[in-house]
């Protein structure tokens, strides 16, 4: 009986293997892709960055430092 599954379990890790490679290499995952991380990704800054600070410092920190998009977070006081 253990020679069975032996068998059975050779038999299913070999049809496992059977991958064909692609017919046009173009549908290769590993194709390279040019990526331009000026236009396509979008920068942030987390508020957590500045979490010693009250909200309205943080939020002048942020705008210092000339990014646009904002991770919001609800731990920072609303005053000093």
């Amino acid at each position: 009986m253990k020679l069975i599954a032996i068998l059975f379990s050779l038999l299913v890790f070999y049809s496992c293997n059977d991958q064909q490679p692609p017919a046009n290499p173009a549908d290769d995952s590993t194709a390279v892709i040019n990526v331009n991380p000026g236009e396509d990704w979008k920068f942030g800054i987390a508020l957590w960055t500045f979490h010693n600070m009250n909200f309205a410092e943080s939020v002048d920190r942020v705008n210092s430092s000339g990014l646009k998009y904002i991770e919001p977070n609800t731990f920072h006081k609303a005053g000093p």
